[in-house]
C-alpha cells in the first residue's frame, strides 16, 4: 500500500469542510447577496462580495484568497480614477472661462431641465443608495468595536477590509458627482451613473461567479463557506439602520451642498461669465472699426435663453454688441439696438458665429465666424487678462502708437508701431517725454521700444557740441553758447531718416556729449543724419560732431564698426548705407570689418557696389554671393583704362569708369565664364586693366582657366591663388608683377600651363613647381623685360 502523504492542500481542504457543512446541514440553497451584513437563521454572516476575503484571510494565511480579493479592489480603483482623470482633465471644448481647477471641466452654465435632473440624480443616489454609497455604509457598520474583541478575531483584516471597501465607496461616489456636474446632458447623466454603478459592483461580481464556480472549485466553496460563515461579535449591530442614517445623511449633504455651489456659481454673472471680450478684425478691412473691447451688459443681465449680452467699450471706433440668438443657436455680433439677436435685421448683422449650444461666448472664440454674406471673416479673439484692462481697451493694433502690451511676435509687435519703418500714422514715434543720449528730452520722435528681430541696431555718438567762434571746452560750454545778445541760442536739432522713414527727431542738448543712442532700423537701410544749427539772431549758433556706429551700446565700446562721422559745421548732412548683416556673416575672415565702412582698398569698394546693387541678383543669402563679391573686387583692384579714366583735374584714376561688373547676372559678364552657375573661366582679353591682382580670386573656387595677360597689371602674385585646386590655365604673361613666384603655386597639382614671361618677377624657381605633374607648358622667358615696359606705365595713369 502506499503511504498516505501528510501535505495538506489549505484550499482543498478548506472546501472539503464547507462541502461537510453543506452536507450536514443539508443547505442547498442560499440567500441573495448583500453589501450589508447578511442573516441565515437569525445569524449574522459576511457580505457576500470579495472585500469578504481580505476579512477572512491574511496575506500569509490562504494568501490565495487574500489576493483576489486585492485584485478586485486595485481594479475598482484604477477604473475610477481614470474616470476621475478623464472628467477633472482640463477640456478644450468646455465654455468656463474662469481659469480656476473648477472651471477647466465644469460648463459655464446648463439649461433649466439639465439643473433639476442633476439634482434629482444626487438625491436618487443619496435616497436610493446606490453601489458606491452602499459600499461607504457598509465599510462603517463592519467597522469592529474594540470592546467586543475577542481571542481569534480577525480585528486586523477586517479593518483592513474595511477601510479599501470606505476608499472604493468614497471614489466611486466623488466620481458620480463629478460627473453629473460635468455634463450638460441628461442622457449623459443616467450613463455616467451606469458606469460608476458597473465599476463598483466589481466586487459583487467577482464574488458570484466564484460562487457559481466559474473561477474554479476552490474559490467555489471558499465563496460559499463565506456566506453561511457568522461574523463576529465585535462588527455585530443589533441596530441595522442606526450606523446607515449616521452616514448616509453627512455624505448626502456634503453632495448636496457641493452641488448647489456649483449651481450658484454658474448662475452668477459675476463668476462663471465673460466679463469683456476683446477682438481684432484685418488691417484695413470694412469691419476694422468694430476691433476693441465689449463689456457684458449688466443692465439688460441674462436674457430668455440664459446668455449674455455685451455692448461696445467706450473708446472702440464704432458702437456694437454682442447677442445670442437661442432659435438659430447662435451668436451675432450687430450695430442695431435691438436686445434680442433673433430681431436684428440682416442689414445690421456684421458677424456671425457658427452654430453653438454653450452658454459663455468664449466657447465661439475657437470657431469660424462669417459675415451676413457668408463669407468668412478674417479676425480673432484676446484672451490674455492683461490686455483687457480699461487702459489697454483704449489701446489699439496699428493706431500709430506703441503699445507695451501689443508689442510682442505675437501681436506683430503692436502691427508695427513700434518701429518706425513699420508704422504707419500720424502718431507714429511722438512721445511727450523720451529719454534720448540718456537725457530726458520733451517733444521727442523716435522709438525707444522697437523689438522686431527684422529691425538692426544703428548707435549715435555725440563727441561735442560747439559754437563756431570757439573750440570744444565742455567746462565753459554753457558761457559759449550765450549769443552776443546774451541771449541762449537755439538747440541744435537731429533728425535721422532710413528709407524714407523718421526714425529720430531731438534736440540735442549739452547734457548729451559723450552719450550714445541705439535705433533699429531696416537690414541695408539708407540713412540721412541733418542737424539744424540756428541761433536766434538767425545765423548759424551750435554745432555737432557726431560718430555713427554699426551696432547697439555695447558693441562700439568692445568691437566698434565706424559707420561715418559728422560735423555739423563741416556738412549738415551725413549719408551712410547700412550694411546688411549678413555681409558680415558671409564675409566674415575675409574682410576687416572694423573698416568695412571707412576702407578704401577693393574689397570696401566691392561691398559698397554690392550694396547699390538692386537688381536682385546681389542677395548675401545666394550661393553664388560670395563669387559675386570676389569678381567685385577684381574689378575694384584693376579697373579697365581708358581714355576718361583720367581725372583731367587732379590725375587721379576714376575707377567708376573702369568697371567691367554690372548689374547683370556675373555669369553673362563679358570677361566670365560659368558652367551650371559658376565661375569657371576669368579671361581678361585684349582689354587694358590697371592695377593689382585681388587676393579675392581665391574666392573663385570652381576656377579653371585665369587670363590676365598683356595687361598694365603690377605688385606681386597672391599666395592666395594657391587655394584654386581645379585651375588648369594661368596666363600672367606681358604685365608688370613684381615680387617672387609664391611657393604656394605648387598646389595647384592639376595646373597644365603657366604663364609668367615678361614680367619683373626676382628671386628662384621654387621648387614646388616640381609638384606640378599635370603641367605641360611653363613659361618664365624674358622676365626682367617689364623694366621698360614699366617705364611707360606712370605715363598711363
Amino acid at each position: 500500500m502506499k503511504e498516505q502523504s501528510n501535505n495538506v492542500d489549505p484550499l482543498n481542504e478548506s472546501a472539503d469542510s464547507v462541502s461537510n457543512i453543506i452536507g450536514s446541514n443539508n443547505a442547498l440553497s442560499h440567500p441573495p447577496p448583500s453589501d450589508s451584513i447578511s442573516t441565515t437563521n437569525s445569524r449574522h454572516t459576511y457580505p457576500a462580495d470579495c472585500y469578504s476575503l481580505i476579512a477572512t484571510h491574511g496575506p500569509l494565511d490562504k494568501s490565495g484568497f487574500f489576493y483576489v480579493g486585492l485584485i478586485v479592489w486595485l481594479f475598482q480603483i484604477c477604473f475610477l480614477a481614470l474616470l476621475v482623470m478623464s472628467v477633472v482633465h482640463p477640456n478644450e471644448d468646455t465654455d468656463n472661462p474662469d481659469k480656476s481647477l473648477l472651471s477647466t471641466f465644469i460648463p459655464s452654465n446648463v439649461d433649466k431641465l439639465t439643473r433639476w435632473t442633476q439634482f434629482m440624480a444626487m438625491f436618487s443616489y443619496c435616497i436610493f443608495a446606490d453601489e458606491s454609497l452602499k459600499d461607504i455604509v457598509t465599510a462603517v457598520e463592519l467597522w469592529p468595536q474594540f470592546s467586543k474583541v475577542k481571542t481569534g478575531d480577525k480585528v486586523g483584516l477586517i479593518m483592513l477590509s474595511s477601510i479599501l471597501r470606505f476608499i472604493q465607496g468614497m471614489l466611486g461616489t466623488s466620481v458620480a458627482l463629478l460627473l453629473v456636474i460635468n455634463t450638460a446632458d441628461i442622457i449623459e447623466i443616467v450613463l455616467n451613473f451606469t458606469a460608476v454603478n458597473f465599476v463598483s459592483g466589481f466586487d459583487q461580481n467577482a464574488f458570484e461567479w466564484a460562487r457559481w464556480g466559474k473561477y474554479g472549485p476552490r474559490l467555489e466553496a471558499e465563496a460559499k463557506r463565506i456566506e453561511e460563515l457568522p461574523v463576529p461579535d465585535c462588527i455585530h449591530r443589533k441596530n441595522q439602520y442606526a450606523r446607515y442614517r449616521f452616514t448616509v445623511i453627512p455624505v448626502g449633504l456634503v453632495l448636496i451642498t457641493i452641488l448647489i455651489m456649483v449651481s450658484y456659481r454658474q448662475n452668477s454673472i459675476d463668476i462663471w461669465l465673460t466679463q469683456r471680450l476683446r477682438m481684432q478684425f484685418k488691417d484695413g478691412s470694412d469691419m476694422e472699426p468694430y476691433s476693441g473691447c465689449y463689456d457684458l451688459d449688466r443692465i439688460l443681465m441674462l436674457d430668455d435663453s440664459n446668455r449674455a449680452n455685451y455692448e461696445s467699450f467706450n473708446a472702440t471706433p464704432s458702437r456694437a454688441r454682442f447677442g445670442y440668438c437661442e432659435a438659430k443657436w447662435r451668436w451675432y455680433l450687430h450695430n442695431s439696438n435691438s436686445t434680442n439677436a433673433c430681431n436684428v435685421s440682416q442689414e445690421h448683422q456684421l458677424a456671425i458665429s457658427t452654430m453653438t449650444s454653450t452658454y459663455d461666448i468664449s466657447s465661439s472664440f475657437g470657431s469660424s465666424w462669417q459675415s451676413r454674406s457668408g463669407a468668412p471673416l478674417d479676425f480673432f479673439f484676446f484672451e490674455d487678462k492683461d490686455l483687457l484692462s480699461d487702459e489697454n481697451c483704449g489701446s489699439f493694433l496699428g493706431d500709430g502708437i506703441c503699445n507695451d502690451i501689443f508689442n510682442s511676435q505675437e501681436h506683430n509687435f503692436d502691427r508695427g508701431d513700434c518701429c518706425a519703418a513699420t508704422c504707419n500714422g500720424p502718431n507714429c514715434g511722438i512721445v511727450a517725454t523720451q529719454r534720448v543720449f540718456d537725457t530726458d528730452a520733451m517733444n521727442v520722435i523716435g522709438y525707444p521700444h522697437c523689438k522686431d528681430p527684422s529691425m538692426k541696431p544703428v548707435t549715435i555718438l555725440l563727441n561735442d557740441i560747439y559754437p563756431k567762434e570757439h573750440s570744444i571746452n565742455k567746462n565753459t560750454l554753457n558761457e559759449r553758447f550765450m549769443s552776443k545778445s546774451n541771449r541762449e541760442p537755439y538747440p541744435p536739432v537731429m533728425i535721422l531718416d532710413c528709407d524714407g522713414y523718421n526714425v529720430l527727431k531731438t534736440d540735442i542738448s549739452s547734457s548729451m556729449i559723450n552719450k550714445t543712442q541705439t535705433v533699429k532700423v531696416t537690414d541695408g537701410a539708407l540713412c540721412t543724419v541733418i542737424v539744424k544749427n540756428m541761433s536766434n539772431t538767425g545765423t548759424d549758433g551750435i554745432y555737432v560732431n557726431y560718430s555713427v556706429f554699426h551696432g547697439d551700446e555695447d558693441s562700439i565700446w568692445s568691437d566698434p564698426i565706424i559707420i561715418v562721422k559728422g560735423d555739423s559745421f563741416v556738412n549738415k548732412i551725413s549719408f551712410f548705407h547700412r550694411i546688411e548683416n549678413c555681409f558680415f556673416e558671409r564675409l566674415h575672415g575675409r574682410i576687416d570689418k572694423s573698416t568695412i565702412y571707412t576702407g578704401k582698398d577693393s574689397s570696401n569698394k566691392a561691398v559698397s557696389w554690392l550694396m547699390e546693387d538692386s537688381s536682385g541678383f546681389t542677395n548675401c543669402e545666394d550661393d553664388n554671393f560670395i563669387e559675386r563679391y570676389a569678381l567685385a573686387a577684381i574689378n575694384f583692384a584693376a579697373p579697365i583704362y581708358s581714355e576718361s579714366f583720367i581725372n583731367n583735374k587732379t590725375g587721379a584714376i576714376v575707377e567708376d569708369k573702369g568697371l567691367w561688373i554690372t548689374t547683370e547676372n556675373h555669369c553673362i559678364w563679358e570677361m566670365v565664364g560659368c558652367v551650371d552657375g559658376s565661375v569657371r573661366n576669368l579671361n581678361f582679353g585684349d582689354r587694358k586693366f590697371v592695377g593689382t591682382i585681388a587676393t579675392e580670386i581665391a574666392l573663385l573656387q570652381d576656377l579653371h582657366v585665369l587670363g590676365m595677360g598683356h595687361q598694365f597689371l603690377y605688385g606681386s602674385i597672391p599666395s592666395e591663388i594657391g587655394q584654386l585646386d581645379k585651375l588648369e590655365f594661368i596666363e600672367f604673361g606681358g604685365n608688370s608683377l613684381t615680387g617672387t613666384i609664391p611657393t604656394e603655386i605648387g598646389k595647384l597639382v592639376k595646373l597644365r600651363y603657366l604663364s609668367l614671361y615678361m614680367n619683373s618677377i626676382t628671386g628662384t624657381i621654387p621648387n614646388e613647381i616640381n609638384k606640378l605633374s599635370n603641367l605641360t607648358m611653363l613659361s618664365l622667358s624674358k622676365l626682367f623685360w617689364t623694366f621698360f615696359r614699366s617705364l611707360a606705365l606712370p605715363l598711363l595713369l
